[in-house]
């Protein structure tokens, strides 16, 4: 017989719901949705995928939270589910993907403080969480994110200065921070993208290679 690991379906025009029956291709290693038009949860069978190294859903209607289940995926590097209508806050269990590198959930509406388990993911080098609705303040333990090369986190209500906490990051070449706008309220709502911008992740196979950039004056 015959295993299915990776499905890439990206860009298909593709609707409704991620079914729950994927949790049973345990054998899954990719699974390439984005720029569709599914709607719905993430489905919490997407846990059982143990196997599963990147996932990209970005770019489609997906609603609900991040599911905490997440943390069952130990091998995953890659997760890309920015520009989406995902809401809740960044499950605690996001920090027991220890391999991950890559981590996008921009332009959506997550909302709270960015937990402090994120901090353990020392492997990643990029995350962006701009478009949000993250509050409170950076944890110290930022500078435990030893590989990190692109902080993005503007457009939240994020408090606080960041300049002493990433000092120690010697990899960090680009950190995209902004002005920290009024608290929320609701009356008040974070600045938004006013076009998606289009999702351009790195190739999937292969070293990544090394990116040099100007640090911005923050």
């Amino acid at each position: 017989s015959r295993i299915l690991f990776r499905i890439n379906v990206y860009k298909n025009l593709l609707t409704g719901t991620i079914s729950p029956n994927i949790g049973r291709i345990a054998a899954l290693e990719g699974l390439h949705v984005g720029e569709n038009a599914l709607t719905g949860p993430i489905p919490t069978e997407i846990g059982m995928l143990t196997n599963m190294g990147y996932a990209q859903w970005n770019d489609n209607q997906l609603s609900g939270e991040i599911p905490s289940e997440l943390g069952n995926l130990r091998r995953l590097r890659q997760l890309y589910i920015d520009n989406n209508h995902l809401s809740g806050m960044i499950p605690d269990e996001i920090g027991n993907c220890n391999l991950m590198e890559d981590l996008w959930i921009r332009g959506n509406n997550i909302a709270g403080w960015i937990p402090d388990q994120f901090y353990d993911l020392s492997n990643m080098f990029r995350f962006w969480g701009q478009d949000n609705q993250l509050s409170g303040t950076l944890s110290p333990q930022v500078r435990t994110l030893v590989a990190m090369e692109d902080f993005t986190i503007r457009g939240n209500f994020l408090t606080g200065t960041i300049q002493s906490q990433f000092a120690s990051l010697q990899n960090l070449s680009e950190v995209e921070p902004e002005p920290p706008p009024a608290a929320p309220n609701p009356t008040t709502t974070p600045p938004t993208i006013s076009a998606r911008q289009r999702h351009v992740p790195p190739r999937l196979s292969g070293r990544r290679r090394k990116r040099c950039y100007r640090l911005k004056k923050i």
